[in-house]
């Protein structure tokens, strides 16, 4: 011991003290020696509690000479009883109670009413009381900013509180200056999309049903391994009996297939690809974490008072543009965004401009990967898609003069270009916005994709619908200079002509993959996987 310095007292497994008084002090000392213990343990009490915040518990009880907050054994405070009626109902916010010390607080709190004996113990009271601190603390922070990591597409610029908020907070709590729900509501985000995605997820919860299902692995190279998660989850479903063993005959098995695929409402073609496997991993437990990271992503964004009063929003999954001015919703269109191969980003930018009857520089990526084969082939393959050669001077060039064999993705001198018209990938319109990424929106020349169901089909840039409605909105306060019926005739007469409107309008490119609508969550597929990753990251947690 004297090679290792001075000894610190261990935390007690257990300390009953039969006076109300003597069980007071008792327990503000067993607070201070958890907080030392903890501060040379990592922030360990003991093999199953972990402080998570230990520097503002240190710095809150030393404060307090190690004072109770939450608890006076042998009773607990209406205080207390309002964070844990919280706690609770913490997954209507969005969030595990597991995250808050639930199971652990719960467990406590179950012995101290229950048991005569264990409501004598100056150690349980001490945790119970550090424990709903370290709580309190990660709620606050989890409500205001929410557990995802920050992007370069954050708007928010602060990411935590400071030490000296936070203690404040604890203040007016304990003080009784700021009642619990009502400070952990302001805490939330008051954006419109926040409030009905939290709404639909209380009505949701109020009927799930959470259990242990076989989770499905897609992709899957083992085939016999794929097709045995399969069938667990169709026992699972009720869609085949528990006795059930793996049919040898294919057509067997293609049966099973086409019963589940009817049950999800696809269609029974007997092939188990990724729409049923998507739809049987759906269950209530991931539709819960799927619209809990969708919150967190709304607490990127600045909170409504910050944020513009009109903007465009598109959301990529969701395969949609919705114009919003004054918390009211202008107009909606579907759109086609960039295939997972060629991700259309996420990004906030402001639409500046738009051009009738645009020309398409062909992206250097579109040129290598898809163009050049077929050009090496065939150069008449650039006559009939009505593209064009260009050198450094924009002078045309005669594509049959080019020895394009010996053109490759590292020396390619020229710049190719697709004129305007009918046939031009953009369509008849173009909408500009300033971005690193060299996207746009635009009209499209393949108009029939609209009515897919999965529309992420371009190479990056965002093809509107109804671009007419949305040209039309950017200029209607530059009417006397850009009259509709002037660029409707422009557009019939194939003219050229870039505007220039004098509203330059916010717009946000986002990734939701749940939204709240008329009381119901409505999921998206994720297109790119980014809630794979997020949820394997940040939601892993169980949820009692």
């Amino acid at each position: 011991m004297a090679c290792h310095g001075s000894h610190k007292e261990a935390p007690k497994p257990r300390e009953i003290v039969e006076q109300p008084q003597a069980l007071s002090e008792r327990t503000n000392d067993n607070i201070r020696v958890a907080l030392t213990y903890a501060q040379d343990n990592g922030g360990k009490i003991n093999d199953s509690i972990r402080l998570a915040h230990l520097d503002l518990l240190e710095a809150w009880y030393t404060a307090r000479a190690f004072s109770t907050t939450w608890v006076h054994p042998p009773a607990f405070s209406p205080l207390a009883d309002s964070l844990f009626t919280f706690l609770d109902k913490g997954m209507y916010a969005g969030l595990y109670p597991s995250d808050y010390h639930g199971r652990q607080l719960a467990s406590i709190r179950d012995r101290l009413q229950r048991n005569a004996f264990d409501d004598k113990d100056a150690v349980l009271w001490s945790l119970q009381d550090l424990l709903l601190t370290d709580a309190f603390i990660g709620l606050t922070h989890d409500l205001a900013f929410g557990r995802i990591p920050r992007d370069t597409t954050t708007l928010r610029k602060d990411s935590t509180f400071t030490s000296e908020q936070y203690l404040g907070f604890l203040q007016r709590a304990a003080g009784g200056l700021a009642p619990i729900d009502g400070f952990f509501d302001s805490l939330q985000p008051q954006l419109r999309g926040y409030v009905a995605l939290k709404e639909a997820l209380g009505h949701f919860l109020d009927s799930a049903t959470f259990r242990n299902y076989t989770h499905i692995d897609y992709p899957n190279k083992d085939t016999l391994d794929f097709n045995r998660q399969l069938l667990a989850r169709f026992k699972e479903e009720g869609l085949v009996a528990d006795s059930v063993t793996m049919p040898e005959d294919s057509a067997a098995w293609a049966k099973m297939i086409k019963l589940a695929q009817k049950a999800k409402d696809l269609k029974p073609d007997g092939i188990p690809g990724p729409m049923l496997v998507r739809a049987l991993n759906l269950n209530d437990a991931e539709r819960f974490r799927i619209a809990a990271l969708n919150m967190d992503r709304y607490k990127l964004l600045p909170d409504s008072a910050a944020m513009p009063k009109e903007f465009v929003w598109v959301d990529l999954p969701g395969y949609y543009l919705q114009v919003w001015r004054d918390d009211s919703l202008q107009f909606q269109s579907k759109v086609i965004v960039g295939h997972a191969v060629t991700r259309t980003p996420v990004l906030t930018s402001h639409l500046t401009n738009f051009i009738t009857y645009p020309v398409w520089t062909v992206p250097e990526s579109i040129i290598f990967k898809e163009m050049l084969p077929k050009i090496q082939k065939n150069v008449g393959y650039l006559t009939a898609q009505n593209l064009v050669v260009v050198d450094d001077r924009d002078s045309v060039l005669n594509p049959f003069t080019l020895p394009w064999k010996k053109y490759h993705k590292n020396y390619f001198p020229y710049r190719i270009r697709q004129l305007e018209g009918n046939d031009n990938s953009l369509g008849v319109i173009k909408f500009n916005f300033p971005n690193k990424y060299s996207v746009y929106l635009h009209d499209t020349n393949e108009r029939d994709l609209f009515s897919n169901n999965a529309r992420n089909l371009s190479h990056g840039c965002v093809r509107v619908q109804d671009w007419r409605k949305l040209a039309a909105y950017l200029v209607r306060h530059d009417s006397a200079r850009y009259p509709m019926d002037t660029i409707k005739a422009w557009i019939a007469n194939s003219a050229k002509h870039t505007v220039y409107f004098k509203d330059h309008v916010p717009l946000f490119l986002r990734y939701f993959t749940c939204d709240g609508k008329d009381g119901h969550l409505v999921f998206y597929e994720d297109i790119y996987g980014d809630d794979k990753h997020l949820l394997d990251s940040c939601f892993k947690e169980p949820f009692r």
